[in-house]
């Protein structure tokens, strides 16, 4: 009759451990969801748009594009891109820093790309790169949402899986060890 109650105990345990694991991941997905909307708190008060540009003969050679920073905190490392309809891209080569307001800056094509005769300003597609003060790179393609640009991550600095496997590894000792005081 004891190894019935043994029995009846590891079930109940294994349960346990199963609710337990769906718990904790969803705290997990939770708080990384509330980190990642913090994150990008100033990044989506962040906007470029095209103001003008000089295509003589058909060539796209300049650009002016204005980026409003709605926020009271600069940015910096700001670089742009321009694709036309036809997805040639012009980039920027100089990087601004200190942004704040709203300052309309130049991109000059180092090669002119062609764009057709009818092409307006709402045919190009104007994507910034930059970084918000508190040091997070951001992408930005007209009004889309902001994209977080990931380095490369520092070797040993997630913990996490360590402590899944260590999580993982006493629940399996602790049924090892149920099934020897059970069947031993």
């Amino acid at each position: 009759m004891q190894g019935l109650g043994t029995v009846g105990a590891l079930l109940v345990s294994l349960i346990a451990l199963w609710f337990t694991a769906l718990l904790y991941l969803h705290e997990v997905r939770i708080r990384r969801e509330e980190k990642a909307d913090a994150d990008a708190a100033q990044a989506r008060l962040i906007f470029g748009r095209v103001v003008e540009f000089r295509a003589p003969a058909e060539m796209l050679s300049s650009v002016r594009y204005e980026v409003a920073n709605h926020s009271s905190a600069p940015i910096f490392q700001l670089s742009a891109e321009v694709a036309t309809p036809s997805r040639d891209t012009v980039r920027g080569g100089t990087e601004h820093d200190g942004l704040v307001g709203h300052p309309v800056l130049d991109l000059v094509a180092d090669q002119p790309v062609p764009v057709g005769g009818g092409t307006t300003i709402q045919d190009l597609a104007l994507t910034i790169d930059f970084t918000d003060a508190a040091g997070l790179r951001w992408r930005r393609t007209g009004r889309d949402a902001p994209v977080r640009i990931l380095g490369a991550a520092l070797p040993g600095t997630d913990s996490r899986p360590i402590l899944a496997l260590t999580a993982v590894t006493l629940s399996v000792l602790g049924i090892v060890l149920t099934l020897i005081a059970l069947f031993g």
